[in-house]
């Protein structure tokens, strides 16, 4: 990834903000997903 990490960047600026740096890894995991829904929707 050319890009700087961006939970490099949270864990930089805000080290105690684990919580922060959680939803980071959950954009990062659902940004890397295919063009798939994540959750299965109701039929």
């Amino acid at each position: 990834m050319d890009t700087p990490d961006p939970l490099v960047v949270v864990l930089s600026g805000h080290p105690d903000d684990a919580e922060l740096a959680a939803l980071t890894v959950a954009i990062m995991a659902l940004a890397a997903q295919p063009a798939a829904p994540v959750l299965p929707l109701p039929a």
